[in-house]
C-alpha cells in the first residue's frame, strides 16, 4: 500500500478552481472530527477548491474519526454523483506519517457498478483515522468537480466479518466473494488486517468463517 513515489508524498501547492469557495475541511488540520457515538455517520455536502495533496483525490476534504470502539467498519462515498475517490490514514493524515493508508475508487455496489468508493475495514479503539474524499480526476467533463456534492456514510457493520456476499449466512457464496476480492486486490479481503493481501489474510478469512455468525 506504501509504493508511492517521493513525488506522490509531498504536499501539492494550491491550485484554486475557479470561483469556488473553498470548504470548512478544505485541510487535514481543518478537518471534521467524529467519534463512534456519532455513528451511522452520514454527510452530504460540497468537495474543496484545492489539491492538498499530491495526486488524487482531487478537490479533497477532510475527515478525522476517533475512533472508540474496535470493530468493522463500512466507509463509502455510494451515491456521489461521477467518478468519486476516497483515501483512509491511520493515526495521521500523511502518507510518511500514518501506520497505514488504504484507498479506492469504485467498490460501491450497483448494476452496473457505480464509480465510487466502498471501503471495509477493521478500526480499532484509541486510535484516529483521517479520511480524504475528492474526484478521480481533474477534469470538467468528468465530476465530481471542484465544489460539487458528495455524499459519505460512516457505519459499523453486524459482527459477521466473514458474510461478505452478503445475506446473513455463511456460505459457498461468501467463500468466492472472498476469493474474487482477494484476486482484485480489494480491501474487503484484507482480514488480518495489515494493509497487504497474504496468506495471513486467507487463514483469518477461514478463522471468521469457521466461526459462524451470532
Amino acid at each position: 500500500m506504501r509504493a508511492t513515489t517521493a513525488l506522490a508524498l509531498a504536499l501539492a501547492p494550491p491550485a484554486l478552481a475557479g470561483d469556488c469557495v473553498p470548504a470548512p475541511n478544505e485541510a487535514c488540520d481543518t478537518a471534521i472530527v467524529f467519534t463512534t457515538a456519532d455513528l451511522p455517520y452520514l454527510v452530504a455536502d460540497v468537495l474543496g477548491c484545492t489539491n492538498d495533496l499530491v495526486d488524487r483525490p482531487y478537490f479533497d476534504v477532510f475527515f478525522q474519526y476517533d475512533c472508540t470502539t474496535t470493530a468493522t467498519h463500512r466507509i463509502d462515498m455510494c451515491g456521489t454523483t461521477g467518478d468519486s475517490y476516497m483515501r483512509v490514514y491511520a493515526d495521521a493524515c500523511s502518507f510518511l506519517q500514518s501506520t497505514f493508508w488504504v484507498e479506492d475508487d469504485d467498490a460501491c455496489p450497483g448494476s452496473p457498478s457505480t464509480l465510487d468508493p466502498r471501503i471495509d475495514i477493521v478500526l480499532e479503539a484509541g486510535h484516529s483515522y483521517w479520511i480524504e474524499l475528492g474526484a478521480w480526476r481533474d477534469a470538467p467533463q468528468f465530476p465530481p468537480n471542484a465544489g460539487d456534492p458528495y455524499a459519505l456514510s460512516v457505519v459499523i457493520l453486524p459482527d459477521c466479518p466473514a458474510d461478505l456476499a452478503p445475506d446473513g449466512t455463511l456460505d459457498f457464496s461468501d467463500v468466492l466473494a472472498f476469493l474474487e476480492a482477494f484476486a482484485a486486490g480489494d480491501p474487503i479481503a484484507d482480514f488480518a488486517p495489515d494493509a497487504e493481501l497474504n496468506f495471513s489474510d486467507v487463514i483469518a478469512f477461514l478463522t471468521a468463517f469457521a466461526a459462524g455468525c451470532p
